[in-house]
């Protein structure tokens, strides 16, 4: 209620004016009573707009108050005659006042409205976890309160309150508020879980590796709060037009107040005052201090609810323009994680055999290639062996059956360097003889061939690839995902030197990658974009957008909401000022009264107002 008031107390003040005013006036004839109550009322309106204007102009900020403050003290001083009928001047003020009550609260709901996704993020922030002391009990702290370390417990169905690690027990766990993935995933003893995952059935004991404020749902909404205080350059444009509109207005009114005394110079110095006025009660302001600014909140709304999280608008803005995407490889454009390309095998092996023994050896194994074998291969069949050594960076040696065996790179396993030569591979020998290797090969992301060509029907003219991979690599993925142009064994200032010499003609560039040697890239692009995946938070402090379900087709999708969120605000500003200058005209030849005039402003703000929430509206 106390929220509610705070947002609607002047619309409130002036209904509740306007019908005592009406009772006094026409149930007890007391004038003057209404006339008290009306001018009381403006007073009101008076201070709280020169308070607005102080404040506006303290900022740097010239607003377009003054056409307000205007309509509302000249009303109080002219009377419009309709169809032989008097109407004090006090009634088209009470009028324009409840229009500019009735706009400000529209604007708060609209606000609201646009801003929905990102309020119900805030409003489901975790405030109280479930700390589990030294003697066993389960006691509620606040959520500032927990240290790192800590044990908590996980109820089903809560949302977890910090990231942290499982230190007993399993549960599937809803990860759609990060990462937009519908379907549950499993966790258990070890597994790291992040804050704003949503335990499923089971209770759940994990162990803090988190503070509150460094805790992935506590940035996002972080970050989410931070966008307001960046305005777009549309919105810093539509705000630099009050001047010139302010000065148009008076101009118009001054001409209305000229044909006035040209059409007829008998006419009373009150008279062509009042013509003056009709003109200025339909200068409204609203399309370009309202429109602008609701139709980007809308368009960042709709934005997130698609887990694409825009922490700058300026560069949201941008990226309808982009004619340059570079792209990072390992993470971004492919899956990031080796999988099973070819199986060679030399001597007497079999593929099946190559697998059986490689992954005897590795089933214990850190080696990063250890678990694609592993899945590879049957499990459940697997030799006993013995004697194990992993050495790092190079493989794994061991015995099976009194027999030596190893797996490893190629020096390691004595493999001609020849041999598939810039390939990614994994051999086997057997007494220091190789019998056979698997070439990995990291492969594209499903959506990443569609989404580039998506990327060039939306006039982006190139798409390049940073990689630090080898030519051959490099190569090979740049044919896959049909790419422009590619630059391979680049070291992060490499592809920075790249990203700052783009020229003029391909800007704006947007950098899209995943990783921390991805951040002065990220940081010095026109846009950064970061492939976050809900999974490392530590390059969201350099991007401008942060893609959170890891899908290429988000980085399309942002694209497109930018381009039709850009559209919309420039529809809703013209379409609203076009309609207030030919009102102007048409009130500045005498046909529109000043308290007629003030319901049409009031429908110019509607209309600009519902024009800009389109951009709300889901983008295909």
């Amino acid at each position: 209620m106390k929220k509610f008031l705070s947002n609607y107390y002047l619309i409130i003040l002036t209904i509740v004016v306007g019908i005592l005013a009406l009772i006094f006036q026409f149930g007890f004839q007391l004038n003057l009573v209404s006339l008290i109550l009306i001018h009381s009322c403006a007073a009101i309106f008076v201070v709280i707009t020169v308070v607005s204007m102080i404040k506006d102009l303290i900022k740097g900020h010239v607003g377009l108050d003054i056409l307000a403050l205007t309509s509302i003290i000249s009303t109080l001083f002219v009377n419009d005659t309709i169809n032989g009928i008097t109407i004090e001047g006090y009634w088209a003020c009470l009028m324009i006042m409840i229009m500019m009550a009735s706009g400000q609260a529209l604007e708060s709901f609209s606000s609201r409205k646009a801003n929905k996704e990102l309020t119900e993020l805030i409003n489901k922030t975790p405030k109280v976890v479930h700390l589990l002391t030294d003697s066993g009990y389960c006691m509620d702290i606040d959520i500032k309160e927990a240290k790192i370390g800590d044990l908590f417990l996980i109820k089903p169905n809560e949302t977890v309150p910090l990231d942290s690690t499982i230190i007993d027990g399993n549960s599937p766990f809803n990860m759609s508020s990060l990462t937009g993935e519908s379907l549950p995933e499993s966790k258990k003893e070890g597994d790291k879980i992040l804050s704003g995952f949503i335990n499923g059935d089971s209770p759940i004991i994990a162990k803090v590796d988190k503070k509150d404020a460094d805790s992935q749902y506590q940035t996002i909404v972080k970050l989410a709060k931070e966008v307001d205080k960046k305005p777009s350059k549309f919105v810093k444009m539509t705000d630099k037009l009050a001047i010139p509109f302010t000065i148009v207005s008076y101009l118009l009114a001054g001409l209305g107040w000229l044909i006035a005394y040209i059409t007829n110079p008998s006419i009373s110095l009150m008279d062509g005052f009042t013509r003056f006025v009709e003109v200025l009660v339909v200068a409204s302001p609203c399309p370009l201090l309202l429109a602008a600014p609701i139709a980007m909140i809308s368009g960042i709304s709709q934005a997130y609810k698609k887990n694409i999280l825009i922490k700058d608008p300026i560069a949201f803005e941008k990226l309808a323009n982009t004619k340059t995407f570079a792209f990072d490889k390992t993470g971004t454009l492919t899956i990031g994680k080796p999988s099973i390309s070819k199986i060679e095998t030399i001597n007497d092996y079999s593929k099946d055999d190559l697998l059986l023994y490689m992954a005897s050896l590795e089933i214990n194994s850190n080696h990063i290639f250890a678990k694609s074998i592993i899945e590879s291969s049957n499990q459940t069949n697997l030799l006993k062996a013995s004697d194990i050594k992993e050495y790092p960076g190079k493989g794994v040696e061991g015995f099976i059956d009194g027999v030596k065996y190893k797996v490893g790179n190629r020096s390691f396993v004595s493999l001609d360097d020849n041999i598939e030569k810039g390939e990614t591979l994994v051999g086997l020998s057997v007494n220091d003889n190789p019998v056979g290797y698997i070439i990995f090969r990291d492969k594209l992301k499903r959506d990443t061939k569609e989404a580039l060509s998506s990327l060039r029907d939306l006039n982006v003219n190139k798409i390049i690839m940073l990689t630090g991979d080898n030519e051959k690599t490099a190569s090979r993925i740049a044919e896959e995902a049909g790419i422009d142009k590619y630059y391979s064994s680049l070291s992060p200032q490499d592809k920075l030197n790249i990203i700052t010499s783009t020229s003029d003609d391909d800007r704006p560039i947007a950098m899209v990658g995943d990783g921390i040697n991805d951040t002065p890239c990220l940081a010095n692009a026109d846009i950064g974009i970061a492939m976050q995946s809900g999974n490392d938070g530590a390059i969201s402090e350099v991007s401008d957008i942060i893609i959170l379900n890891d899908s290429i087709d988000s980085i399309v999708l942002a694209k497109k909401i930018s381009i039709n969120t850009l559209k919309i605000g420039r529809q809703a500003v013209l379409i609203g000022i076009t309609t207030c200058i030919i009102l102007m005209i048409v009130a500045a030849f005498g046909v529109l009264p000043a308290i007629i005039g003030a319901i049409c402003q009031e429908g110019i703000d509607l209309i600009s107002i519902l024009w800009a929430l389109r951009a709300h509206k889901q983008v295909k």
